[in-house]
């Protein structure tokens, strides 16, 4: 009987140190996001860590409208810049406290005046100098040649930009509309948009307006949502 009795208690012992050890190793969460180019760092104190990673690339500049020298007609608009690389990443797994970087792409400046945009930066997440997940940046806009009718070509990227539309000859009374900046290709992420091209010259009775430059590029984007045991 006495035999019985430690056993029943050695048993209960048992399945309350298996009950509390089970109680204690609980599914926790969490996100980061990082929107600020430049480097960044995360660590997550955790094991068995899945993980959605959504990366994006920046966008390119537009490119700057064709300016007026002398010509007789208006002048071509700047191509848009292409956006930046879209990536949505499941069930990545993710190692325990470890350093992980983030590199956050700028996107490229728009071009002046008769000026290409320039491209934007990728975005990586690395480990010890090691890319793991990378988006591809998008390029900048092409502007045209001075006293160029024909807009600039939009720049490569996920979408590529469009191009700038084409400037107008003049008319009776010495005047021409100028060609429309071409627009910035969209990724559908509020990241990493491409810079919509600078508007060319326009002619008024012979008079010419200024022809615009075109806007930077969108910067890039991660953000990680995660779970692990802890």
């Amino acid at each position: 009987m006495k035999n019985i009795i430690t056993k029943l208690f050695s048993l209960l012992i048992i399945l309350i140190v298996v009950g509390c050890s089970n109680d204690d190793q609980k599914e926790i969460s969490g996100t980061f996001e990082f929107s600020e180019i430049g480097i960044h760092n995360f660590k997550i104190n955790a094991s068995n860590i899945k993980a959605t990673i959504t990366i994006v690339g920046a966008g390119g500049g537009g490119g700057g409208g064709v300016g007026f020298n002398a010509g007789n007609s208006s002048t071509g608009g700047g191509g848009g810049g292409g956006a930046g690389e879209v990536k949505l990443l499941i069930d990545i797994d993710l190692q325990e406290n470890v350093n992980y970087t983030v590199n956050i792409g700028e996107g490229g400046n728009g071009g002046n005046v008769n000026g290409n945009g320039l491209d934007g930066q990728l975005s990586e997440i690395s480990l010890e100098q090691i890319t793991l997940f990378m988006a591809i940046h998008g390029n900048g806009g092409k502007s045209n040649t001075i006293n160029e009718n024909v807009g600039g070509t939009g720049g490569i990227g996920f979408p590529q930009g469009s191009a700038g539309g084409n400037g107008e000859l003049l008319d009776v009374n010495w005047n021409g509309i100028a060609g429309t900046g071409g627009i910035g290709g969209d990724n559908f992420s509020t990241f990493g948009i491409g810079g919509n091209g600078g508007i060319g010259t326009e002619v008024n009775n012979l008079v010419p307006t200024s022809a615009q430059p075109g806007i930077k590029g969108g910067n890039g984007y991660v953000k990680i949502e995660w779970s692990g045991i802890k």
